[in-house]
């Protein structure tokens, strides 16, 4: 039996103001045995090498102490991670890589110490700062993060700090998250640093975090009182943060606005690395938030792409919000209590509660809950939406697929698939399929219709028929609100042959 339980996270620690804990790197043990523990740690002064009083009543306790960072145990709820401790900081090796558009080479900044590193960088309070954090199996010198970092500062003079903890990420997942906790402590570390020597403003910090680098965005924010400006967690890990605490996972009180883009919510035996809860202002349910479209995952997606192709739709999260920084499609997201309503073209529509922007824009938007938006197979993956709904006349059942191309007053689509490829077709029932175009084109004024039978098996056994009857088509525009209604005089669609249609001007057939 495969064990999906992976790893214990966020045990979080309090920081007030700029202290930091100086301790000796320590282990405590307790088995089956009872000591006095108080509830609060005391303040200890970064010269102080003296070890806070700890004390407990569980059994089984265990904790590490590290300089500055400070203690870290498995009792509950950071017992996620198989009561796992993390390494000591040196060995997980955190990197703050920081980037202006003034300094073409990074330079490193640090917390410890007196250290003048952030007092000799190019760091702006006048600016905004974006930090991206990495998850598990990747590192600093990811070429998603670079890129996210060119983008950013190609729209902005911000400051975007990059944060690495590749040997802490790359070991067991128990062991990666644990090891976050370290480095969420380190980073709270330095934005503290950033505050009292460089001016820096907690609200215009935007924490950007991938797969564990999301909840490691949770937890600095918990450890800096939820001021942080706002987090966007991207595919936040699901394996050893489903079903437990709050406090060891992103959720909407660790700053004050977080936004989460959910691409890969299955369970890990189903070849999911992502959390499907909504726990943020505004969770994004990409496709429905489990699989993306052109990812294969599991074990198809290993033997087809390797590790690389396990982890597609995981990845495909910090592809779109990297894709949202520049891109002029705006990534309308919608109002809808689930996927299967949104796939029935019932929520094409921004009441009640308006829609959102997913990815980078989600902040200029007042839209609070979860919100659904479907995308294309590829990069652009952006585009609008259009319900389209096929009404099946009375004929003979039959198996296929179903096309629909657009015409407009602003251009024209490609063939979009409206039915499942090869799905089962059955007289007189209707086919409701959300397609995505990368293009808007304005009033729709004719439409295409395709219909591509099933092929069979050997020598065509099972094939589909050759016509299968149909009525008329509909269709919704997801940006405009506008429905639009042709109409097909032969009642019937042929195999492989297209069928061009005119808007009806009365919008009945």
């Amino acid at each position: 039996m495969q064990r999906i339980r992976f790893s214990t996270l966020l045990q979080w620690m309090t920081i007030l103001g700029i202290q930091t804990l100086s301790l000796a790197a320590t282990t405590t043990n307790t088995t089956n045995t009872t000591t006095t523990i108080g509830t609060q740690k005391p303040s200890v002064s970064a010269t102080s090498t003296r070890l806070p009083v700890v004390t407990t009543t569980v059994n089984n306790f265990r904790e590490k102490c590290y300089e500055y960072v400070g203690c870290f145990n498995n009792s509950a709820p950071f017992n996620n991670d198989e009561k796992t401790l993390p390494l000591a900081p040196e060995k997980i090796g955190v990197e703050f890589r920081l980037f202006t558009r003034k300094n073409e080479e990074y330079e490193k900044l640090t917390y410890k110490g007196n250290d003048v590193s952030v007092k000799n960088s190019h760091f702006n309070s006048s600016r905004r700062t974006r930090v991206i954090i990495h998850g598990f199996q990747n590192n600093v010198n990811e070429q998603w993060m670079a890129d996210i970092k060119d983008s950013l500062l190609l729209i902005e003079d911000s400051n975007v700090i990059i944060v690495g903890w590749g040997p802490g990420a790359n070991g067991g997942y128990d062991s990666a998250v644990a090891n976050l906790r370290v480095v969420a402590a380190e980073l709270s570390l330095l934005l503290i640093r950033l505050v009292k020597e460089a001016g820096l403003k907690l609200k215009d910090v935007h924490l950007i975090g991938h797969s564990l680098g999301a909840h490691t965005s949770g937890d600095t924010g918990r450890r800096l009182g939820g001021q942080i400006g706002r987090i966007t967690g991207m595919d936040p890990a699901g394996p050893d943060f489903l079903n437990y605490n709050k406090a060891v996972l992103l959720d909407k009180t660790d700053a004050m606005f977080v936004d989460n883009i959910h691409t890969n919510g299955k369970t890990l035996l189903e070849g999911g690395a992502g959390i499907s809860t909504p726990t943020a202002h505004v969770d994004f349910f990409v496709n429905g938030g489990r699989t993306q479209p052109g990812c294969k995952d599991g074990l198809s997606g290993f033997f087809s792409g390797g590790v690389a192709g396990v982890a597609c739709s995981h990845g495909r999260s910090h592809q779109l919000f990297l894709e949202s920084i520049r891109s002029e499609c705006p990534f309308t997201a919608y109002p809808c209590a689930n996927q299967s309503e949104f796939s029935l073209g019932k929520c094409l529509d921004c009441e009640p509660g308006g829609c959102s922007e997913m990815g980078f824009y989600a902040d200029q938007h007042k839209a609070r809950g979860s919100r659904f938006i479907n995308t294309r197979a590829k990069a652009p993956f952006c585009g609008f939406h259009y319900a389209v709904t096929i009404h099946a006349g009375h004929g003979d059942d039959t198996k296929g697929t179903i096309y629909v191309t657009l015409r407009g007053s602003w251009g024209n689509t490609d063939a979009m698939m409206v039915t499942e490829s090869e799905e089962k077709l059955k007289s007189g029932e209707d086919y409701v399929g959300v397609v995505v175009s990368p293009n808007e084109v304005g009033n729709v004024q004719s439409i295409t219709v395709k219909y591509n039978k099933y092929k069979g098996w050997l020598f065509g056994l099972g094939s589909g028929n050759t016509v299968f009857a149909v009525d008329a088509v509909d269709v919704l525009s997801g940006e405009s609100g506008k429905q639009y209604t042709f109409c097909l005089p032969t009642r019937q669609l042929t195999h492989s042959q297209s069928a061009t249609l005119p808007v009806s001007p009365s919008g009945e057939c």
